[in-house]
C-alpha cells in the first residue's frame, strides 16, 4: 500500500492536478478573506459625518503659524483626511459657510468616496455662490446642519452624527456687538448623539462656544494651528462606538 507522502509526491509530479489544486487552494484564501472583510462590515456601524468648512475672506487669507500650510492647503488635507476615516454606506455632509451655508449630502460607496477625495483641493470653491465677504454666521450654520440631519431622520436614517466645525473667526465689532450663540445652542440640543468638535483660533469665539453649549458633555475644541493633536480623528470612532452602543 502506497503511503500518503507517496500519494503527496505523485500529485506533485502531475502538473494538471497541481494546478488545480493551486486554483482550489487561492479560491479558498481570496474568499476567507472576503468573509472577514464582509463579517467587519457588517460590524462596522455607520455614522453621519458632518464637515464645516469657513470659507470667509478672513478665513482664506489666514496662514497657518505653525506649518507653511496656507488655509486652503489646510482644509484640503482636512477633506482628504476626513473621508479616509469613512466607510461606504456613512453618510457624508460636506459644508461651506460664511455669511450663508451650502451643504451637499452623499451617501457613499467606493466609487462617490474616491470621486471626493479627488475634489478635496477644490473645496474652498464650492461655494456655489456665497460670497466670502460680510462676515460668519455660526447660526445660520447650525440651522443647516439641523436641517440636513433632519432631512435625513425624516427618510429613517438616524445614525449618531460627528461633526466637525472649522472657523477662523467671526466679527465681534458692532455689527454683531449683541453676538450671541443662543441659536446655535438650540440647534445642537436637536441634535440626538451628537459629537462635535470645534476648531477655531479665535479665543472670544471659543469661550462663547464653551459657555453655550456648557451642558453638553460630548463637545471639543482645538486651535487650527494645534490640529493635528487634536482629536478630530477618534471623533468618528466615538460616534461608531455610541452607534453600536444604542
Amino acid at each position: 500500500m502506497k503511503n500518503k507522502l507517496d500519494l503527496v509526491n505523485k500529485d506533485a509530479n502531475n502538473p494538471k492536478k497541481s494546478t488545480f489544486l493551486g486554483i482550489v487552494i487561492a479560491a479558498l484564501s481570496i474568499s476567507a478573506v472576503l468573509g472577514i472583510s464582509l463579517i467587519l462590515d457588517s460590524n462596522t456601524q455607520r455614522i453621519i459625518n458632518v464637515v464645516a468648512i469657513d470659507i470667509s475672506d478672513s478665513a482664506q487669507n489666514y496662514k497657518l503659524t505653525n506649518s507653511k500650510l496656507t488655509y486652503p492647503s489646510f482644509v484640503s488635507e482636512i477633506c482628504k483626511q476626513n473621508l479616509e476615516e469613512l466607510v461606504p454606506g456613512d453618510v457624508y455632509i460636506p459644508i461651506v459657510f460664511a455669511r450663508e451655508s451650502h451643504a451637499d449630502k452623499f451617501v457613499l460607496n467606493n466609487q462617490i468616496q474616491s470621486r471626493l477625495q479627488n475634489q478635496c483641493k477644490e473645496i474652498m470653491s464650492l461655494a456655489n455662490g456665497i460670497s466670502g465677504k460680510g462676515g460668519t454666521d455660526v447660526n445660520n450654520l447650525s440651522k443647516t446642519i439641523l436641517r440636513e440631519v433632519k432631512s435625513l431622520n425624516n427618510n429613517n436614517i438616524k445614525h449618531s452624527i460627528s461633526i466637525k466645525i472649522f472657523i477662523h473667526t467671526v466679527d465681534f465689532g458692532t455689527g454683531q456687538k449683541n453676538f450671541s450663540l443662543s441659536e446655535f445652542k438650540s440647534d445642537v440640543q436637536q441634535l440626538e448623539n451628537a459629537f462635535i468638535i470645534i476648531v477655531t483660533n479665535d479665543s472670544r469665539l471659543q469661550n462663547k462656544f464653551k459657555n453655550a453649549l456648557s451642558g453638553f458633555k460630548n463637545v471639543e475644541y482645538c486651535s487650527l494651528d494645534n490640529y493635528k493633536i487634536c482629536s478630530t480623528s477618534s471623533l468618528n470612532k466615538k460616534a461608531r462606538k455610541s452607534q453600536k452602543a444604542k
